[in-house]
């Protein structure tokens, strides 16, 4: 095939590049300024990855969905408390050195609510409303959540068992510490057995106690009457000290919040599958607080009454005999009477007398209270709060309560072994044993108070001994009469007090809100789950993101900046959409696509890349242009084929030269009996005219000369290819080398030194960076170097246009120079394209697209290629 002589064209005055000569500081150009994210390519790795992006979204809304539906209803049950007991301006304040008996001090809230959490009145507000025992009809399962939604929230499809029967006090003994299953057979309305594996273990009769070895219960009538004759019912009963635990962590009680002054007001919420159950179980958890609280309170009065009772029996006796004695001791003595002087002694002994009792009553009450401290699980609520009026054991009180309070939430989160909970486990014991000190302390100065008191009173005694004889005996009798008769006053008004308490059966405690039965479900949420799918999609953005960030691909031109160092980006090719078809029909002569085309923006890159290299090589008459990349797949061969047809198209006599040997084909182009190739024409076979081929294009046309083949890599440093390159520069305009990606093999080094300049193509998300870095620093030592951004922003989607003429355009005479019709780039662009195919029957498909991602088949230019 003949080639014309080169058209030689002027340079025009185009300024030529400078060559760099010089190889870039990589280790300083990686410290530079490209540091800053790059937004835009990061949006357009969001837009390029989207389909990840909704799957991740749309498998966690599913997921979500999934679990919500399926999964059973909690409904919450909410009750508030009025804790009268505890405002301060309810009872008033104990004169000093007393010890309050009545038990009403004011505390605080923390304490109460460490109370309510209490396992003992919990266990005992489960025993009493049957949360322990489930009973289901037989054969029917609890509704989850999507039965409930499609039932439009029928509260007839929950608690069917516990409307009939329920079960109450039921506790399990020793050898049934896991727990009992039973089938519940009713015989009549009121009588029934249980059956363990169709075994009869016992039977009874509603409101009855039911009681054998392994537990014992009582079943009852449920709220809508009788159970039917004949009725069948599954039963559970469950360890009670496991649902204790799991119930103390459910519940949650709190005061409100946001108040300026105190509040004594407690809300207690909780949570179960039966929302019966939940209300129940509220409801006599607050009973059981008011009972134990006015117990305690009780009990104090009681305790308190007996000793004052018993201290007032034996004073009322003694102040009766001393009283008798004086009387006959003045009907003896008429004449003897006692001076100022012993008056005011026998005074003073009755007020010391008066508060030695005080005392007395002080030293037990701290006795009682340390006695109790000393026991393994203290009751707080009892003994440390608002007995002894000590604000100093108020505050240890309730800086204890709430340790307690932690404690209890931190056992139902972890185990035993936890560090939180042997952390905490130990500073309760601390605080505690604080508590127990300061108490065994305030006993010992009590009774050192005690103590001097007598001593005063005895001191006051033995100077009464010194009146005259005949007085001492009035003065002794006078000083009795004044102490026990001031002692039984003190103490009978001690006793009223607490008379009044103990006849007192009202409370100032009160329960506002009774717990209800709630119709609609407190979870599953079904709106934060719909809402999943947003935290999915925010989970699929992150995912996209952190694999862009800590890729070990190039991501962005600032990767590609640190990664070439100092030189030039010439050309930034954006990503293309690949199009359902390939355009207008071919009718055999032209190509002839829109201008408007949607890969006009790939098209405009390929110009610019154009320009830049006519810049470069403007006082150049002929131009080797070796174009390579540091990773298969990057779109060398089409960037290689693009940028012929962009040179062709405006005049250029352009040579596309196939270097890859690296590469095997199918079958081996043979013509006129012979092999014509690159392979062939190296190893002597056949000149590289005749293997040279002709592409037509709308505008132009450029040559190929194609591989064909596998052969020995030391072809393309032999003279042969020298010889080669040579001649092309003689002939063409502008020879392009296709050459295999550099490190993976160094054919693009022994090329580099035959070349005139080096384009480097890097494909982000698909080029490994240290790669790029290693290509860059040693292809941009022997020849000029730039890069060609491959992948560059985003799918190019948009459409932009310019108004076509509808005549001739101005300064034409003849209409010639009439615009360009659109599609002219798209029409060269497609032809370019199709060169991945090789062209030929010698370069089949699988070839062509090896290396190039973005390459496109075109069988039809088949028949052009040959001239």
């Amino acid at each position: 095939m003949a080639i014309n002589a080169r058209d030689d064209r002027p340079s025009g005055g185009v300024a030529r590049l400078p060559r760099r000569d010089s190889t870039p500081n990589f280790a300083d150009h990686w410290s530079g300024s490209h540091d800053a994210v790059d937004l835009m390519q990061l949006w357009s790795t969001l837009c390029r990855s989207y389909r990840l992006v909704l799957l991740v979204a749309l498998v966690v809304f599913c997921a979500a969905m999934y679990r919500t539906l399926t999964s059973p209803m909690e409904f919450q049950a909410s009750g508030r408390l009025y804790l009268g007991e505890l405002d301060g301006n309810a009872h008033p304040a104990p004169a000093q050195n007393a010890i309050e008996f009545s038990g009403t001090g004011q505390g605080e809230l923390g304490s109460e609510i460490e109370i309510i959490h209490s396992r003992a009145l919990v266990s005992r507000a489960i025993l009493a409303s049957g949360m322990n025992v489930s009973i289901e009809p037989a054969g029917q399962e609890p509704p989850v959540f999507w039965r409930w939604l499609l039932s439009r929230r029928d509260s007839a499809l929950l608690d069917r068992g516990l409307r009939e029967v329920r079960a109450v006090n039921a506790i399990l003994s020793e050898k049934a510490r896991d727990g009992l299953s039973f089938e519940l057979r009713f015989k009549t309305p009121e009588t029934y057995e249980l059956y363990s594996e169709n075994r009869l273990v016992a039977g009874g009769k509603l409101g009855e106690l039911l009681k054998t070895d392994e537990f014992e219960l009582t079943l009852v009538q449920g709220a809508d009457g009788l159970p039917k004759a004949g009725s069948r019912y599954e039963m559970s009963v469950l360890p009670l000290e496991e649902l204790t635990d799991e119930a103390v962590g459910m519940l949650d009680v709190y005061a409100p919040k946001g108040t300026n002054g105190p509040v004594n007001v407690l809300t207690l919420d909780f949570s179960s599958s039966s929302p019966r159950a939940a209300a129940a179980f509220l409801t006599h958890l607050m009973e059981a607080y008011l009972q134990e609280r006015q117990s305690w309170k009780t009990e104090d009065a009681t305790a308190a009454e007996t000793f004052v009772t018993s201290q007032l029996r034996t004073i009322r006796e003694s102040l009766d005999n001393v009283q008798k004695q004086l009387a006959t001791y003045r009907t003896n003595n008429r004449v003897v009477v006692l001076d100022s002087e012993a008056k005011a002694m026998i005074e003073q002994i009755a007020k010391y007398e008066e508060q030695r009792v005080a005392a007395r009553l002080q030293v037990a009450a701290l006795a009682d209270m340390k006695r109790a401290l000393s026991s393994k699980e203290p009751p707080m609520g009892a003994y440390l709060v608002g007995e002894a009026r000590d604000t100093v054991l108020e505050g240890m009180s309730s800086s204890l309560s709430q340790a307690r309070q932690k404690l209890t939430e931190l056992e139902s989160q972890f185990n035993d072994v936890a560090p939180p909970v042997q952390e905490q486990r130990a500073q309760v014991k601390a605080q505690l044993e604080a508590v127990q000190n300061y108490v065994s302390s305030r006993l010992s100065r009590a009774q050192e108070s005690l103590g001097t008191l007598s001593g005063i009173i005895g001191q006051f005694e033995q100077k009464l001994k010194t009146v005259p004889s005949a007085e001492f005996g009035l003065a002794q009798l006078s000083r009795e009469s004044e102490v026990y008769s001031r002692t039984y006053s003190y103490l009978l008004e001690r006793q009223q007090q607490a008379a009044i308490v103990k006849a007192s059966t009202l409370s100032k405690n009160r329960i506002l809100d009774v717990p209800r039965v709630s119709d609609r479900e407190d979870s599953p949420k079904l709106a934060l789950s719909a809402a999943s799918g947003l935290v999915g999609l925010a989970l699929g953005v992150a995912l996209v993101l952190l694999h862009s960030i800590f890729a070990g691909t190039l991501q962005s031109e600032s990767d590609v900046h640190r990664s070439i160092g100092a030189s030039p980006i010439w050309a930034r090719i954006p990503r293309r959409r690949r199009a359902r078809t390939l355009g207008p029909a071919f009718d055999g002569q032209s190509f002839e696509l829109p201008a408007g085309h949607a890969d006009s923006r790939f098209v405009e890159a390929f110009r610019a890349l154009r320009t830049s290299v006519y810049h470069w090589a403007a006082s150049a008459r002929s131009t080797v242009v070796l174009i390579t990349s540091p990773a298969p797949g990057d779109g060398k061969t089409t960037c290689a084929h693009w940028l012929a047809a962009a040179l062709a198209t405006d005049g250029r006599r352009v040579l596309v030269i196939d270097a890859d040997l690296r590469r095997p084909v199918r079958e081996a182009e043979v013509i006129a009996g012979r092999e014509q190739n690159l392979r062939s024409a190296l190893l002597g076979t056949c000149d590289w005219h005749e293997a040279v081929r002709r592409v037509p294009l709308s505008f132009g046309e450029f040559y190929l000369l194609p591989a064909g083949g596998m052969a020995r890599a030391e072809l393309l440093s032999s003279e042969r290819m020298s010889q080669l390159v040579s001649q092309a520069r003689h002939e063409f305009d502008f020879v392009l080398i296709d050459s295999p990606s550099f490190p993976f093999v160094s054919d693009g080094l022994t090329l580099a030194a035959l070349s005139d300049m080096v384009l480097s193509v890097m494909r982000l998300q698909n080029t490994p960076r240290k790669v790029a870095v290693e290509h860059a620093r040693r292809m941009s030592a022997s020849s000029s170097f730039a890069v060609v951004v491959n992948d560059a922003g985003a799918t190019s989607r948009w459409r932009h246009s310019y108004p076509r003429s509808e005549g001739p355009s101005a300064g034409s005479s003849d209409g010639a120079n009439q615009s360009v019709t659109r599609g002219h780039w798209q029409r060269a662009g497609f032809a370019a394209a199709g060169l991945v195919t090789r062209m030929s029957s010698s370069v089949p498909f699988s070839a062509a697209t090896e290396d190039d991602a973005e390459g496109e088949t075109f069988p039809l230019l088949r028949s052009r290629i040959r001239g």
